[in-house]
């Protein structure tokens, strides 16, 4: 079994990262102007041998710890590659091949080890969508980050459903990696709030269901620790100096249509081809993301009966785990339509369009689609083909339809980093808070103030 698995992973490798580098390398779309800000902390580590700004400077944004935790983890990339971007992008693929490895381990246990989901498997995740492409090698602190920690806590939760052991310990674990993923970026929440509905819904009978989530939580408080660290410290930036700090509920029939009809399928991101436009594949591989998901609940309600009694005389094992991602989708999004953080730029659609601004926080919903289709072989291998196949098809599509002729990105190979734009990210944050404010400029560096005084200017011109 061990040999099998390291043969399949070094087959995805392979193919993965043959997949990506030429899209680095041969499209246009690899470029993202903000990652300069997650690289500076690494560069400057490295480079510098000090950091230019205080620690929690380097934060992209004070409700998001990842681009503090991905600009460290760029560091040993720093020492082998130099002082290049393509340092971002290799930490960003090693998120990528690592989810994608947590996502075949889980579908594998599913299949009890059968392979023949294999192939679509490598299809979905080799090509996928445009958009799942770009954000798969972007290193932005907030989506390549919550992709893998979501498949993490995913894949980690259902294989404490299917084992006896260190239930305590498991669960605290498990809280752990919710609350780290969290102060990694805040969407992460509605996952953690899958979790623990899925525990009361399966083990509403079980006395040691209470136990579980107060392990789960007691993990939670001490996985996001480094949240609450930086929020004593600076008086409580993450819920107060940022626009989209706090929930405000907003929920309307009117988004959550838009959200459903506009934002999922426009979130794919590909382009016209030809005479077809990017509409039409958007819509077709959403609708049959759709059937999938229906067929889904059919087939799980016509055995509610049995899963209800067995759930009741058993440990905890009543939900499916396509039903389990079905509950976190639904979850998602209506949570995305009650609060208002934004799901990308308000201004900005996916249709016809590589824009990385976007639609950027819902694209961690692809690998969930992508799952429920190979999880579809078994209740109706002959519908799932046929699915698997068209999408495939659409999707392998998409991925040669970015490249451009004779096109060939050497910026991959020059520096890209910018403690100037994380000075200014600081101002822009942080003028909402004026204690902090005043406190960071006591502590950056005088040839640095200007950008931090610029991006205080920046946040007063747009409100």
């Amino acid at each position: 079994m061990k040999l099998k698995l390291t043969i399949d992973y070094f087959i995805i490798s392979l193919i993965l990262i043959c997949s990506r580098i030429l899209f680095l390398f041969f499209t246009p779309y690899a470029f993202y102007n903000e990652e300069a800000k997650i690289g500076s902390i690494g560069h400057d580590i490295i480079f510098h041998k000090k950091l230019l700004l205080p620690f929690w400077g380097y934060l992209d944004s004070p409700h998001s710890g990842g681009s503090l935790f991905s600009g460290l983890l760029a560091i040993p990339f720093y020492l082998i590659l130099g002082d290049r971007y393509l340092v971002l992008k290799v930490t960003a693929l090693v998120f990528s091949v690592l989810t994608v490895f947590i996502w075949h381990r889980l579908i594998s246990f599913e299949f009890k080890g059968k392979k023949r989901f294999f192939i679509f498997f490598l299809l979905f995740f080799t090509f996928a969508t445009p958009h799942y492409l770009q954000k798969s090698v972007v290193l932005a602190g907030n989506t390549v980050e919550l992709m893998f920690f979501d498949a993490l806590a995913i894949y980690y939760f259902w294989r404490i459903r299917n084992n006896t052991i260190g239930v305590f310990r498991n669960h605290f674990l498990l809280g752990v990696i919710c609350g780290f993923s969290f102060w990694i970026q805040f969407m992460s929440f509605y996952l953690f709030l899958t979790v623990i509905i899925t525990l009361f819904i399966t083990g509403v009978s079980n006395k040691r269901t209470v136990q579980k989530v107060l392990s789960i939580l007691c993990g939670f408080m001490l996985g996001v620790l480094p949240l609450w660290i930086y929020n004593v410290l600076y008086k409580w930036p993450s819920f107060t100096a940022d626009k989209h700090a706090g929930i405000h509920f907003i929920f309307t029939l009117t988004k959550l249509k838009h959200f459903l009809l506009i934002d999922m399928p426009a979130s794919y991101h590909f382009l016209d081809v030809g005479f077809i436009k990017a509409q039409w594949f958007g819509f077709i591989t959403y609708g049959l993301f759709l059937v999938t998901i229906t067929i889904h609940l059919v087939n799980n309600l016509m055995k509610a009966h049995k899963q209800v009694k067995y759930c009741s005389k058993t440990k905890e094992e009543g939900m499916s785990l396509e039903m389990f991602l079905i509950l976190y989708l639904f979850i998602f999004i209506i949570g995305t339509t009650l609060t208002t953080f934004p799901i990308g730029s308000n201004n900005v659609l996916g249709w016809n369009s590589m824009n990385v601004h976007a639609e950027y926080y819902i694209v961690s919903l692809q690998p969930i689609l992508f799952v429920l289709l190979i999880l579809l072989n078994r209740h109706t291998i002959k519908y799932a083909l046929i699915v698997s196949a068209l999408v495939s098809v659409i999707f392998i599509v998409g991925y040669l339809r970015l490249f451009i002729p004779l096109y060939y990105n050497n910026a991959l190979l020059k520096p890209l980093h910018s403690t100037e734009a994380n000075a200014y990210e600081c101002g822009f944050s942080f003028i909402k808070n004026k204690d902090l404010f005043l406190e960071f400029l006591t502590k950056i560096p005088i040839e640095l103030r200007s950008d931090y005084l610029d991006g205080a200017q920046g946040i007063r011109e747009e409100n």
